[in-house]
């Protein structure tokens, strides 16, 4: 049930009305304020509005002409909040709903497919999500674009459903396509689904509600052990490219960080502490303010640079060299993993398999030695203000922990 008021708050002579907007939610009630776009006259608000006979022509049709609008905009409303959850009505909704009132053309620029509906959907988040999150859904366009031409259809929002979930799941699974992928892809379907609604578009119920499968068979979580640190350390005579990676190998195994943030250290950055050092950095993903202590592997790094963090470069770079680094280190140990493999013409898959350790080494290695390498050494809550993590269910995941490693820890703590 909700309650639509109106009220007059400006001392001005003529003014647009509040919206006050009433709800219950999960037991609550809600209270929102919009603005009506029609303005009105103060002296009538406050004389006539409320009385039934009123003598002067002129504020009788003002009347007759308010409480139709306002009864149009109430229906309006009404109708709007009664067709979407109420979990997604907030001060932005309500601004939107009344925006489509006055200007019911702004709905008809909404895209119906779903190749259409990216695009509007990337243009209306483009300040609140990454640039990692674009490439996605840009990558994705390019799937459906596929996909649809398979089909020979194309895919309206409204047709999404678990039947074309299903069939959009099997057409990735023939090219070749990753579980992780797939799944990735299914969320972000859900997403734009769960955003359609918000606008008003007629969505399915079960696009509201699709879910992905698990993939049993996880690959190892790469990272590097303390002696294979060591072996890297002590390499010598490397080209410039080379041991401009190791450094900054190096620099993120000892700062916990990903390469869209360590390869934007700058001196600027650091700040003493007494005798201390730390870096204070916003990450790029999850815009988190983050304080990371240098410790003596990253002082021994900026000492080789005269105070100064090495040079940078691309990641594409960096994870080339990274490879043939940890080959000269001999890294070489056969793992199980996935390798992003040539399966034809432009066309590059991730593929399970066995692999030599230093074919598969990626930038996100450092991140992982860091937080592995200090679990359990630093306190939990430390760890994860260092590395970013939200929670520390996420954290152990991330560092792969299984149950029965957090049985075999336990004997130290129960004994």
């Amino acid at each position: 049930m909700v309650n639509i008021n109106y009220y007059y708050r400006s001392r001005k002579a003529n003014s647009s009305l509040t919206v006050r907007f009433r709800f219950q939610r999960d037991g609550k009630r809600v209270c929102i304020d919009g603005k009506t776009q029609k303005i009105f006259s103060k002296k009538y608000w406050d004389k006539y509005h409320q009385i039934d006979k009123i003598r002067d022509y002129t504020m009788k049709v003002m009347k007759n002409e308010s409480h139709k609008h306002l009864n149009d905009l109430t229906s309006f409303l009404d109708e709007a909040y009664t067709n979407i959850n109420s979990n997604v009505v907030n001060k932005d909704w309500l601004e939107k709903q009344i925006d489509f009132f006055y200007n019911p053309e702004l709905k008809k620029n909404i895209p119906l497919d779903l190749i259409g509906y990216i695009t509007f959907y990337l243009n209306s988040r483009k300040n609140s999500i990454g640039k990692e999150s674009i490439k996605k859904y840009q990558t994705l366009e390019k799937k459906i674009k596929n996909f649809n031409k398979k089909r020979n259809k194309i895919i309206m929002m409204k047709d999404i459903d678990e039947n074309l979930k299903l069939e959009f799941e099997d057409f990735q699974i023939d090219d070749e396509y990753s579980t992780n992928t797939i799944n990735r892809d299914v969320i972000f379907l859900k997403t734009l689904c769960i955003h359609a609604k918000e606008q008003e578009l007629i969505i399915n119920n079960q696009a509201l509600k699709m879910k992905t499968k698990k993939d049993n068979t996880d690959d190892n979580v790469i990272v590097l052990n303390k002696a294979e640190i060591e072996k890297i350390k002590r390499l010598r005579g490397l080209s410039n490219n080379l041991e401009k990676t190791r450094q900054w190998l190096i620099i993120s195994c000892y700062t916990g960080q990903r390469i869209s943030d360590f390869m934007r250290f700058e001196k600027i950055m650091m700040k003493n502490i007494g005798d201390k050092k730390i870096i204070e950095i916003k990450q790029q993903k999850g815009k988190k303010h983050i304080s990371i202590p240098i410790l003596s592997e990253v002082e021994s790094i900026l000492n080789l640079n005269l105070g100064n963090f090495p040079e940078k470069m691309s990641h594409q770079k960096y994870n080339a060299h990274l490879k043939k680094l940890c080959e000269l280190a001999e890294i070489n140990q056969t793992i199980y993993a996935s390798k992003l493999t040539k399966r034809g013409d432009k066309k590059y898959r991730r593929i399970k398999g066995y692999y030599p350790k230093c074919h598969i080494v990626s930038s996100h290695m450092g991140r992982r030695t860091f937080a592995t390498m200090f679990y359990g050494i630093l306190p939990t809550s430390f760890l994860m203000q260092i590395t970013g993590h939200c929670s520390e269910g996420m954290l152990l995941k991330y560092i792969g922990k299984t149950n029965q490693e957090f049985a075999l820890e336990s004997f130290k703590y129960l004994n």
